[in-house]
């Protein structure tokens, strides 16, 4: 793997919003995205992490 790969999986929001998958309420499977409320939590829980 590149370089940018290893920096990209080692971010967790990077993790949460690009490689894992939900099912919507018609039971149709979608990529995760976190709402404006799950990031402000995620921000105040998870300590930012340096690159």
């Amino acid at each position: 793997m590149k370089p940018e790969h290893f920096r990209l999986l080692a971010d967790k929001l990077w993790r949460l919003n690009h490689l894992y998958w939900i099912t919507d309420k018609e039971g149709k499977p979608v990529r995760f995205k976190m709402t404006p409320e799950q990031l402000e939590y995620f921000e105040a829980c998870i300590p930012a992490t340096s690159s």
